[in-house]
């Protein structure tokens, strides 16, 4: 029943026999192989996702947004449809993102803005006033009084 490495190779030993131990030369799969095949396996992956990468830089071009946010663009949008409809009296602008806020605050004049937090530092009332924002909208739960007076200083 004991079969020789080379009879293993050539399949010629029994189905009950345990397959031996892969040694340096025994002819198993070359590292490079294996690279080869996980590369081709990433490239067929990622093959399809171009266009798509390629549409996304494309429409970021498009809309200007070379480097801004997408709150930036968010806020961008939103100006030109308070603008057109002159809306900026009836309209009150919040966002969670300061900088949208900022954006909107620069991008349509008068316009009233909230910026919303459901957590935040000590310095929330300052980067409120930093973002340009007339109101605060804060989690109930975390409201202090501190926060307030803060808030209605000035």
């Amino acid at each position: 029943e004991s079969c020789s490495p080379q009879l293993r190779q050539q399949g010629e030993c029994g189905l009950s026999a345990a397959p031996a131990p892969m040694s340096e030369g025994d002819g198993g799969t070359p590292a490079g192989t294996v690279l080869l095949t996980v590369l081709g396996a990433l490239l067929v992956l990622l093959l399809p996702l171009l266009p798509l990468l390629w549409r996304t830089r494309a429409r970021n071009r498009r809309l200007g947004s070379g480097g801004r946010t997408p709150a930036d663009a968010a806020a961008r949008a939103l100006a030109e449809v308070i603008l057109a409809r002159d809306l900026a009296g009836r309209v009150e602008v919040s966002s969670f993102h300061d900088e949208a806020v900022t954006e909107i605050a620069r991008l349509v004049p008068g316009v009233r803005t909230v910026l919303i937090a459901s957590r935040w530092g000590g310095d929330i009332v300052d980067r409120a006033r930093a973002a340009g924002a007339a109101t605060l909208a804060l989690n109930i739960r975390r409201l202090t009084l501190e926060t307030v007076e803060q808030a209605h200083a000035e």
